[in-house]
């Protein structure tokens, strides 16, 4: 996905790195951010944190720290979990 790539340049190659990911909505949708840096907005919620998520798996999975939050349309936040992309099937 267009996320890895992102998370790489922020994070580098150093092992341990954490990644901050927010999701959050604008008015094309839903934009996903990495450290500060933000990628293409997605056009719906679930394929943002689906795709967000699978990225988090693979950094994980590569040694890096990833904390993953999704914000609301009034400001609320809630960290996810690679486990659940689940409940956000379409």
């Amino acid at each position: 996905t267009s996320l890895m790539p992102l998370a790489l340049s922020v994070g580098g190659a150093a092992r341990m790195s954490l990644l901050r990911y927010e999701i959050t909505p604008v008015a094309a949708g839903w934009q996903v951010g990495c450290n500060g840096v933000s990628g293409p907005a997605f056009s719906d919620r679930n394929s943002a944190v689906r795709d967000t998520l699978a990225v988090a798996g693979k950094l994980v999975a590569d040694g890096h720290q990833v904390e993953v939050r999704l914000f609301d349309i009034d400001g609320t936040g809630t960290v996810l979990e690679p486990r659940d992309a689940k409940l956000f099937a379409d």
